[in-house]
């Protein structure tokens, strides 16, 4: 077992864990006393599939460590009421024992990936996203730009020394608002990577990840017809382009055809006026 520290986790434990059905952390901002603070008074949650504060009991948490050997913390609680409800341990979040991959192609917060991501099943726990750029989304992400309906991005700091860690939500893009339902995230710094406590959503929200869209392969708009004073009237519709990131192959300096070539002089004759009034160009969907 990777036990990280000798101590109860300070983050929402999912059910069925720690050996009972429902386990106990401490609960509040406040966490885990420093050395020298003394006894101090905490409240230790267990949660449900969908609720990280379920049930609380009141206790008291002293930390009986010192600069030579660390933390060394004591706990008193009265006995919990109810069957299976046990106190835990925690252990180390960077251990791939511990963290879960949130590893679909559907969470890449600017892919164009259609596979449908729903995070109402997700259990509490810590989560690494080892795609893209190995962070979650660090903006807004727009609904249809991933397999999430409600795509979700971070919005906090970021730990910059080891075994840090940092507050901060996952927002929700809803009908135009860039933050609804946000949820709280606790992100661990693993010197390699980022692992982060995430939290059950509800139905049809899901967290993404963040993708350098200039990375990705993209597909390709190379048809001659494409350029922008080609004048033949040709039977064209891109409704039916497959969604996703393209990119324009011809234009700019590139050599067109003979008669394409034709057809961008005329153009150019045409703006400079000399039979504006005259030409009619076709274009039509079948």
């Amino acid at each position: 077992m990777d036990v990280y520290e000798k101590k109860m986790p300070d983050h929402c434990v999912a059910p069925n864990k720690c050996g009972g059905d429902t386990g106990y952390y401490v609960g509040g901002e406040l966490g885990h006393p420093a050395i020298g603070e003394g006894i101090v008074g905490r409240t230790f949650y267990y949660s449900s599939a969908t609720n990280c504060k379920a049930s609380a009991l009141n206790g008291h948490i002293l930390n009986c460590g010192n600069k030579d050997d660390g933390n060394d913390y004591i706990y008193k609680w009265n006995q919990p009421s109810g069957c299976d409800r046990v106190f835990c341990a925690e252990q180390d979040p960077c251990s791939s024992t511990v963290y879960k991959k949130l590893d679909q192609d559907g969470r890449a917060g600017r892919g164009s990936s259609t596979d449908k991501i729903n995070d109402n099943i997700l259990e509490h726990g810590w989560y690494r996203f080892p795609l893209g750029e190995g962070i979650m989304s660090k903006s807004p992400v727009l609904p249809g730009h991933s397999g999430v309906t409600y795509p979700g991005w971070y919005d906090g700091e970021y730990p910059l020394e080891e075994d840090d860690e940092k507050n901060g939500q996952a927002c929700f893009t809803y009908n135009g608002n860039n933050c609804v339902s946000p949820k709280p995230v606790t992100v661990r710094n693993c010197k390699n990577f980022y692992v982060y406590h995430l939290q059950q959503t509800a139905s049809n929200y899901g967290y993404t990840f963040e993708q350098d869209v200039c990375k990705l392969e993209t597909m390709k708009l190379d048809q001659e017809w494409r350029l922008q004073y080609n004048l033949d009237s040709i039977a064209i519709t891109d409704s039916t382009l497959k969604a996703g990131w393209y990119e324009v192959t011809i234009g700019s300096k590139q050599l067109a055809s003979d008669k394409t070539m034709h057809n961008m002089e005329e153009a150019a004759s045409i703006l400079a006026g000399s039979r504006a009034s005259t030409l009619k160009r076709l274009r039509y969907c079948p």
